[in-house]
């Protein structure tokens, strides 16, 4: 992988933050990355052999395709759409659709335990397949404002084109990597099915998307919409084919980014299981206490151990290890002059596996960096925000972690009060691999226990 390259190249290298390679820039300190990702943000974009990459899977106007000024817009209006106050509201739904996923693994056990009693069954559960099911579901209702019965096994043309074109194998993976870091151009005049495939699969998500565009505004005539689309078309102030982008977007990073997430926490899990049994604990108490009045976003949000599990996973397992830049017009970082068309990479693996900032064992799953006093903390001990790259920083930072957070935060609380995990899996078959999304190699086989109330 190349995120652990990185690591070992510069491992002891002493470096004020620009560590330089051939023609190219790695960015790893606070300091650098403020002022690539604050300062000056808008002098780095993708690289275009990257863009036109993204472009041609998630539109041409999407947010993660855009740059610049278009991009400042277009994230003042999708802004408000993503805010913390829109996700609480999601909660009930995203809890729903946890304690729906729970009762179907437990289904799954029990079915592969025929005639025997209930107690304390055993199954072999490959989590990584229900983490994409649940994540797509949620991003239906979010964005779409529709169940997509993914969970319930509904054949479903979005939904398979989005599996097709999204879940990793090896082939895929490769053709992602030639098309984005190399040349896309290049790639369509090779003779491969591949190129058939994907430009398939791509128009017809695309035309599922504008399609959703003129069923929601038929709908919104008839009764109130809360989802995304229908907030975005409320606003105004996209076109049709803006607002279609901006699914494309969001029905690609919201659920291939969560999902991997949830299953690197569960993994966790099974190294700790210390950790396991304190998050049942501290998941059943608060449950069983909370009262009607009670919310589901302000129990799981006042968790320590939950939220403290939850930002140590994102810390080890960054589901986007590395982000490429490229300068261009003639800029500086750190006061050191970058020409226009200096690559740049900020390896996000790295800087949130990085020892100065995380101390000697910052290899290590320690979830207590993230609690202090009994309450959550959100530096992990930590001195800069930009020592956590997860969901960036600045202008182009992550606009769905609220979102993310609030997903995993359900799923993980609706297991681990119904069951017990280990590893069913040799662990040197654990790979984080993947062309963008760090995802189990191999998926991730656990052995649930369903453990009663």
């Amino acid at each position: 992988m190349q995120s652990q390259m990185f690591i070992e190249m510069i491992q002891g290298v002493p470096n004020d933050g620009l560590v330089t390679f051939g023609d190219n820039l790695l960015v790893t300190k606070p300091s650098a990355l403020a002022d690539l990702l604050v300062h000056h943000s808008y002098d780095f974009t993708k690289p275009e052999g990257m863009r036109k990459f993204i472009r041609y899977l998630t539109g041409e106007e999407g947010i993660i395709a855009l740059e610049g000024e278009p991009h400042k817009a277009l994230r003042s209006i999708l802004q408000p759409t993503f805010s913390y106050r829109r996700i609480k509201d999601l909660y009930p739904v995203m809890w729903d659709r946890s304690v729906k996923l729970a009762k179907l693994v437990e289904a799954d056990i029990r079915a592969q335990n025929p005639g025997a009693n209930s107690h304390g069954l055993t199954g072999s559960i490959e989590i990584s397949q229900w983490t994409y099911k649940i994540a797509l579901d949620v991003i239906g209702f979010a964005v779409l404002g529709r169940n997509l019965d993914v969970l319930e096994g509904e054949q479903n043309q979005l939904v398979n084109d989005y599996e097709d074109l999204w879940r990793g194998t090896p082939e895929k993976n490769f053709y992602f990597v030639l098309a984005a870091w190399l040349s896309f151009e290049m790639v369509r005049m090779l003779p491969w099915k591949m190129n058939s495939f994907v430009k398939e699969k791509a128009s017809s998500l695309k035309k599922h998307c504008d399609g959703f565009v003129q069923q929601k505004r038929e709908e919104m005539k008839e009764r109130e919409h809360f989802d995304i689309l229908a907030l975005l078309i409320k606003s105004g102030k996209l076109s049709d084919r803006q607002m279609s982008d901006q699914l494309l977007s969001a029905l690609a990073a919201g659920h291939d980014t969560t999902a991997p997430a949830i299953s690197w926490t569960c993994y966790l899990l099974t190294r700790h299981l210390h950790w396991q049994d304190a998050l049942r604990n501290e998941v059943r108490e608060a449950l069983n206490a909370a009262g009607e009045e009670s919310s589901i976003d302000t129990t799981l949000e006042q968790l320590p151990i939950l939220n403290a599990i939850i930002s140590e996973t994102l810390r080890l397992y960054p589901t986007i290890p590395d982000s490429p830049r490229v300068a261009v017009k003639d800029t500086t970082i750190m006061g050191h002059p970058v020409p226009s068309g200096t690559d740049i990479m900020i390896p996000i693996w790295l800087i949130n596996r990085s020892t100065d900032a995380w101390g000697a064992d910052a290899l290590e799953f320690k979830p207590e960096r993230w609690i202090e006093n009994g309450k959550r903390n959100n530096t992990g001990g930590a001195n800069s925000n930009y020592d956590f790259m997860t969901f960036s920083n600045g202008p182009r930072n992550c606009i769905g972690q609220f979102l993310a957070r609030a997903e995993m935060r359900c799923v993980m609380a609706a297991l681990i009060q119904r069951f017990e995990w280990t590893l069913d899996m040799d662990d040197k078959d654990v790979i984080p691999s993947g062309a963008f999304i760090i995802r189990p190699g191999n998926g991730m086989h656990l052995r649930m226990k369903i453990v009663e109330e």
